[in-house]
C-alpha cells in the first residue's frame, strides 16, 4: 500500500474565553444532569479513559482524580515533556485538563468567585486513566497501546476529543484551508482501504518502529471488548464528521461508538414541555460538524463557552468546541454505568442514543463556513425525496440565506465564483455547496438527556444490531445463533434480538417506554442499496436485517430485569435465564416498603384506644416490637429512608410475543398483546403490596396479566397466581393451551389473613381450564396454611404458628386468639401481616416471635405497668386460670414489679 498523507491529529477546540463561574448551569439544565445527581448517581465507583494531551493532575478540579497517566513518546522514542504554562509564545498542553474536568471534575467551590458557586463535572465522583497520546511538539507521537493500557483497567468508556481533517463520507479533506477531494482510500466507495489506512498509516510515515495507531487500538477495544468510544465530530463546519467519528459506517461491528456534536446552551431554549427550541440560527454552533453519514450513532451536547479546569493555574477557563461536547457524553456514560453496572459499552451507547431528546425544533436552513469564505448551505427537510448535495439556482439560494438571517454569508456567497455545485473529483479548491438534509443529519439521535438515560433503554434499533444478533428458535424451542455460512433461507423461526444480561443477585429497572426501529439502508454503507458488510452465504438475502418486521429482546443472566414501560417493540421477548419482571415503576420502587415507625404509631393508637372493648394489649406489644420485626422482614427502598416513593403506577405493556425458557421466570402484571409460551415459571401478580399501607388491593385487578393471544403451558412449567385477602391475580388470555405442569397459589407479601378458618378467598381463574394441570397446590407461610377446597382458599393457623423453642403454650394460644379479631385496627393488621408474611425467613420469624414474648423492650414505667394491668382485664377471651401465664411470659423481668 502506498503512503497516504494524513494530517497530524488535531485537538478539537476552537476558542477560549476566561470565565468567572464554574457551574455551566444552562448546559446542565438542558441535558438534565441534576436529575441524576438528585438520584445519588454521580459516577461513584466508575473509571473512564481519556485519550488527549497531558493532564495537569495537580489542578484542584482534578486532584486525586487521575489514577494513572501514560504520556506518549515521539518518533525518536523521547518522552514528551508537558507544558501547562500557557502564553502567546509557547504552545501549552491545556486541552486535556479542560476535557477531563468537564467529564469528571470535582465538586468544589471556586475560591476566587464572589458568588462561591459550585463546579461539578458531569460524573464528579468518577475517576480516570489518561493516555496522553497527543502533544504540541509538532512531531508524530509513537502510539500508545491503548488496548493494553485501558483493557487492563477494565475501562468501559474512553473519551476522544481529537481527530483528523478527513471526511470520507463526502470524499474530501481539509488541507491549508482548502477543502479538497481526498482520493482513493479515503472515500465512501472503498471501506476496506479506509479501515486499512487508518489502522496503519503511521508506519513508514513518521515512525518506522510503530506497529499500531490510536485508531487501530480503539477499534480493537470497541469491537472485541465492547468499550464505549466517544469521539468529537470536529470543528470545521463540515456537513459530515471527521474520519475517526464516521468509522462505524465502514465497520458494522463498531456499535459501541458515539460521535458528538456541539450546540450553544445559551441560545438553545428548553420549553416547559421538554421540547428544545434550536431555531436561533446560532444555537447549532457554526463550527460543529454535522452528522451526514453518521446519523445512527451521533448525539448533540453542550460545546460553547464551557467552563472547566485551566491547566495553567488553579482557576477555570471557558473553551468552545466539540472537544468540550464529547466529555459531557462520556461523563453521562459514567452515570449510566453506575446506574446499570451490568451494561457494557455498547449497551451504554444504546441507552444514551435511544434516550436522546429528539423533540427539537430546528430552523429551515443553516449555513456553515468550512474554509476561508467557502460555505455549505443546508436546507433542513425531512420529507425531501432527494437528500445530499443538490443543484440550486444561485440567486434563489442567496435570497433564502438572507431570509434566514445570514446577511454577511449571503454577501460572501454572492461574490464567489459560479453557481453552487457539487465539489469536483479533481484536487483543488471546491466551490460553495448546497445540501438538503434530514433532521437526523443535523442532530443525530437527538440532544443528550441524562434524566431519561436513568430510565434505561428506550428503543430496540435494528440499525444498531449485527448479524451476531440474529437467532433461530428451533422446533425443540431452543434458541441458537443463526449461521451465516450454513444457514438456509429465512423462515419464520429467525429473530433479531437485542441481548440484556443481568448478573446473579442484581436487579435492573428500565422504566422508559421501549419502541423499535427497523432497518434503513440509507444509514449504512451500501453499494446499489445492498449492505454488503452484512451479507451472508449465497443462499441468504444479501442483507438479512431487511427480513425482520420487528426487533425483540433476549433476557440473559441469573439476575432480574424489570420492564415498567409501555413497550411497543413487536419482536419476540425471549427469557433465557433469570427473571423478567413486569411491574409498574411504583410497584418496583416500593416493593420493600415498610410503613416507617409502625411500632410507635401502633403504640400511640393503642394508648388512644385503651378503652376499646376487648382490644387486646398483647397486640400493642407486638406493634411496639414491630420495628425490630420490620428490620428482619424488609429493607426500605433505594436509599433506606423507608419513605414511599412516588412513581408511575401504569401497568407495563409488551407488544410482541413472550417465551419463557426452562430456566427462566416471568413475574408481574400488565399486558402482553401477543402470545405467551411458558416452559419455565410464570407468576401472575406482584408479591409486593400495591398500596402504601402494606395491605393488598381488595379487588386484585391491578395484579392481573392480560394476554392478547394464546397462553401455552408446557408439561414441566409452573403457573403461580398471587392471592390477597379478597381475590387472586388472574391470567386472562384469549385462548389457553395447557399441556400439564403445576398451578400454584401463593399469598401476597405482608397481606393480613385471619387464621381462624372462618374467612375464605374465592379463586377466579378467568375461564382458564384447571383440570389440565398436572397438580394444583398452595404455598404456606410460617404462621398460616392455605387449604384449597373446591376453588376456595381457607387460611388456617399452622400447627406451629407463633411457636418456638422458647415460647409457652399460653403465649401461642393468646397470639392465635388475637390475630383473627375482626376489630383489629389497620396498624395491628399490618403488624400481623408482616409477621405472617411469606417473605420472612424461618430464623427471622423465630427471632421476631421470641422478641414479642420476651418483651425486653418494655421499660418498668408507671405507664407500662398500667398498660399491663389493663391487659389482665382485657383477656376475657381466655380461661381465668390461663390469664396470668401469658402476661408473665410476655413481660419477662417485670413480674416482681407487678406483685
Amino acid at each position: 500500500m502506498g503512503k497516504h498523507h494524513i494530517p497530524l491529529l488535531s485537538l478539537i477546540v476552537v476558542s477560549m474565553i476566561y470565565g468567572d463561574t464554574f457551574e455551566n448551569r444552562n448546559s446542565h439544565n438542558i441535558i438534565n444532569t441534576k436529575k441524576a445527581w438528585d438520584m445519588g448517581i454521580t459516577g461513584a465507583g466508575i473509571t473512564i479513559g481519556i485519550v488527549d494531551s497531558p493532564v495537569n493532575d495537580k489542578h484542584p478540579f482534578l486532584d486525586k482524580k487521575i489514577l494513572n497517566q501514560k504520556i506518549y513518546k515521539n518518533y525518536q522514542t523521547q518522552e514528551y515533556k508537558p507544558n501547562f504554562i500557557c502564553n502567546n509564545q509557547v504552545p501549552c498542553d491545556s486541552h486535556g485538563s479542560h476535557v477531563v474536568g468537564i467529564a469528571i471534575g470535582k465538586n468544589l467551590k471556586n475560591p476566587n468567585n464572589s458568588a462561591n458557586i459550585d463546579f461539578l463535572g458531569v460524573a464528579h465522583d468518577a475517576k480516570a486513566y489518561v493516555a496522553a497520546g497527543i502533544g504540541n511538539d509538532k512531531t508524530q507521537p509513537e502510539p500508545i497501546e491503548l488496548s493494553i493500557f485501558f483493557n487492563k483497567q477494565e475501562v468501559k468508556i474512553i473519551n476522544n476529543s481529537w481527530g483528523s481533517n478527513i471526511y470520507p463520507f463526502i470524499n474530501t479533506e481539509l488541507s491549508q484551508n482548502n477543502l479538497i477531494y481526498a482520493g482513493n482510500g479515503k472515500n465512501d466507495r472503498n471501506p476496506t482501504s479506509l479501515i486499512n489506512t487508518i489502522s496503519s498509516y503511521w508506519r513508514g510515515y513518521s515512525c518506522d518502529t510503530c506497529n499500531t495507531t490510536l485508531e487501530k487500538e480503539l477499534i480493537s477495544l470497541a469491537r472485541d471488548h465492547k468499550v464505549l468510544i466517544t469521539f468529537a465530530a470536529g470543528n470545521e463546519g463540515i456537513v459530515s464528521p471527521s474520519m475517526q467519528s464516521v468509522l462505524p459506517r465502514y465497520d458494522e461491528s463498531l456499535k459501541s461508538w458515539i460521535t458528538v456534536g456541539a450546540f450553544d446552551s445559551e441560545l438553545a431554549k428548553k420549553l416547559d414541555s421538554g421540547k428544545l427550541d434550536f431555531t436561533n440560527k446560532d444555537a447549532l454552533t457554526s463550527f460543529s460538524n454535522l452528522f451526514y453519514g453518521a446519523e445512527s450513532w451521533s448525539i448533540l451536547a453542550p460545546g460553547k463557552n464551557i467552563s472547566s479546569a485551566n491547566a495553567s493555574d488553579e482557576s477555570s477557563i471557558e473553551k468552545s468546541g466539540t472537544s468540550m461536547a464529547a466529555p459531557f457524553v462520556s461523563g453521562a456514560a459514567a452515570l449510566v454505568a453506575q446506574k446499570f453496572p451490568d451494561l457494557n459499552g455498547r449497551q451504554i451507547a444504546d441507552v444514551l442514543l435511544s434516550t436522546a431528546n429528539k423533540n427539537v425544533q430546528l430552523p429551515n436552513m443553516i449555513v456553515k463556513q468550512h474554509t476561508s469564505k467557502k460555505y455549505s448551505v443546508i436546507y433542513i427537510n425531512n420529507d425531501a425525496s432527494q437528500k445530499g448535495l443538490v443543484y440550486k439556482n444561485k440567486e434563489d439560494v442567496i435570497k433564502d440565506v438572507q431570509d434566514a438571517g445570514y446577511k454577511e454569508e449571503a454577501g460572501n456567497i454572492k461574490t464567489s465564483d459560479g453557481l453552487l455545485k457539487v465539489p469536483s473529483n479533481n484536487k483543488g479548491d471546491t466551490q460553495d455547496a448546497v445540501y438538503v438534509l434530514g433532521k437526523e443529519s443535523i442532530i443525530g439521535q437527538g440532544v443528550l438527556d441524562i434524566e431519561k438515560a436513568m430510565g434505561g433503554l428506550a428503543r430496540l434499533d435494528a440499525n444498531r444490531l449485527t448479524r451476531d444478533d440474529i437467532y433461530t428458535l428451533n422446533s425443540n424451542s431452543i434458541l441458537t445463533k443463526w449461521s451465516f455460512t450454513t444457514g438456509s433461507k429465512f423462515t419464520n423461526t429467525e429473530h433479531a434480538l437485542y441481548t440484556l444480561t443481568v448478573s446473579d443477585n442484581n436487579e435492573m429497572l428500565f422504566s422508559n417506554n421501549i419502541d423499535e426501529r427497523l432497518w434503513e439502508n440509507n444509514l449504512h454503507y451500501s453499494v446499489n442499496g445492498v449492505t454488503t458488510l452484512l451479507a451472508g452465504s449465497p443462499n441468504t438475502p444479501s442483507n438479512p436485517m431487511t427480513h425482520f418486521t420487528g426487533v425483540g429482546l433476549l433476557k440473559d443472566g441469573l439476575g432480574t430485569l424489570v420492564l415498567s414501560g409501555q413497550n411497543t417493540y413487536t419482536g419476540l421477548t425471549y427469557i433465557k435465564q433469570g427473571t423478567l419482571a413486569l411491574m409498574s415503576e411504583a410497584d418496583f420502587k416500593n416493593r420493600n416498603y415498610t410503613k416507617p415507625d409502625i411500632s410507635q404509631q401502633a403504640l400511640n393508637a393503642a394508648q388512644q384506644e385503651s378503652n376499646t372493648p376487648r382490644q387486646s394489649n398483647t397486640i400493642k406489644q407486638i406493634a411496639a416490637t414491630n420495628q425490630n420485626i420490620a428490620t428482619n422482614l424488609s429493607k426500605a427502598p433505594d436509599d433506606n429512608t423507608n419513605q414511599l416513593i412516588t412513581a408511575n403506577t401504569t401497568k407495563p405493556l409488551l407488544s410482541g410475543s413472550v417465551y419463557i425458557a426452562k430456566e427462566a421466570n416471568l413475574i408481574g402484571s400488565g399486558e402482553i398483546k401477543n402470545n405467551l409460551q411458558n416452559q419455565g415459571t410464570l407468576q401472575v401478580g406482584n408479591l409486593a403490596p400495591v398500596n402504601p399501607h402494606g395491605i393488598q388491593n381488595k379487588e386484585g385487578t391491578n395484579n392481573d396479566l392480560i394476554v392478547g393471544g394464546t397462553y401455552t403451558q408446557d408439561t414441566d412449567a409452573t403457573l403461580t397466581l398471587v392471592f390477597g385477602e379478597k381475590d387472586n391475580a388472574k391470567l386472562k388470555a384469549q385462548h389457553y393451551v395447557i399441556k400439564g405442569g403445576k398451578l400454584t397459589f401463593t399469598p401476597q407479601k405482608n397481606a393480613y389473613f385471619q387464621g381462624d378458618g372462618k374467612r375464605t378467598i374465592k379463586i377466579d381463574l378467568a375461564g382458564m381450564p384447571q383440570n389440565l394441570f398436572s397438580s394444583i397446590q398452595t404455598k404456606n407461610t410460617n404462621s398460616l396454611n392455605f387449604d384449597l377446597i373446591n376453588g376456595i382458599i381457607i387460611p388456617r393457623f399452622a400447627d406451629n404458628a407463633y411457636t418456638t423453642a422458647n415460647t409457652s403454650l399460653a403465649f401461642t394460644s393468646t397470639m392465635k386468639s388475637i390475630q383473627p379479631k375482626s376489630s383489629l385496627i389497620p396498624h395491628y393488621q399490618q403488624a400481623f401481616g408482616q409477621l405472617d408474611s411469606l417473605d420472612m425467613s424461618l430464623s427471622a420469624y423465630t427471632k421476631a416471635v421470641d422478641e414479642i414474648q420476651g418483651g425486653g423492650h418494655l421499660l418498668a414505667s408507671s405507664e407500662i405497668l398500667n398498660t399491663q394491668k389493663r391487659m389482665l382485664n382485657e383477656f376475657s377471651i381466655l380461661p381465668m386460670n390461663n390469664a396470668l401465664t401469658p402476661i408473665t411470659s410476655i413481660t419477662t423481668g417485670l413480674t416482681t414489679a407487678l406483685n
